[in-house]
């Protein structure tokens, strides 16, 4: 099976867990901001990490509507697909 398959098959399994560190990684680097002496390094830190991981569902949720795209001209005729892929539309 190839990366996309699996994403596509098991995408709600490995995006939870990033919902979940979207909201645990930030907040462990706040407290760590507050407890500690050198701020400015936490806050980066802080910026960073919520900067990747959209950036990483983001690109999840690209890749699950590309395929679920693909999948959805698997029962068209050629007539059909071609007519479709002239005209531009996407359902």
């Amino acid at each position: 099976m190839d990366a996309v398959t699996m994403l596509y098959l098991f995408g709600p399994y490995f995006s939870t867990p990033y919902f979940l560190a979207i909201l645990i990684i930030p907040l462990i680097f706040l407290i760590l901001m507050f407890s500690l002496e050198s701020k400015i390094i936490y806050l980066t830190l802080w910026i960073i990490s919520l900067i990747l991981l959209a950036v990483y569902l983001i690109c999840v949720e690209y890749i699950h509507d590309k395929t679920s795209r693909q999948l959805s001209y698997i029962h068209l005729s050629e007539e059909e697909f071609l007519k479709k892929v002239k005209e531009g539309k996407d359902e």
